[in-house]
């Protein structure tokens, strides 16, 4: 049976690479109720991590004033412009997208990031 040390590395290699079941981890089976746990209370967080970061992007994106740019990441970003805005990628090679404005409330808009 591994000791609780041995269980805390698997878990910090998990979370290194989240690419399995860390629950199913052969060798583990009288910890697999635990590290279920773990791999679901992960989630969760990155989830809520995740929905923080569009939701913040979603109130950067409404609150531009006229001309003014948002950066998503390196290589995209979007201005605030008459009507809409627009939203440059630079990835590869320079491409623009106009977005009409839309009254929609703010929590049904899609995902920019």
């Amino acid at each position: 049976m591994p000791s609780q040390d041995e269980v805390n590395n698997l878990k910090l290699n998990w979370l290194r690479d989240p690419c399995w079941d860390i629950e199913n981890t052969e060798g583990f089976e009288d910890h697999a109720e635990e590290l279920l746990e773990f791999r679901l209370m992960t989630e969760k967080a990155q989830k809520e991590k995740e929905n923080q970061k569009i939701q913040e992007a979603r109130e950067a994106w409404y609150s531009l004033k006229l001309n003014q740019s948002f950066v998503i990441n390196k290589s995209c970003f979007i201005t605030r412009v008459p009507n809409g805005w627009v939203f440059t990628s630079n990835f590869n090679q320079s491409s623009s997208v106009f977005i009409p404005f839309s009254p929609m409330n703010r929590t049904e808009m899609g995902s920019i990031t």
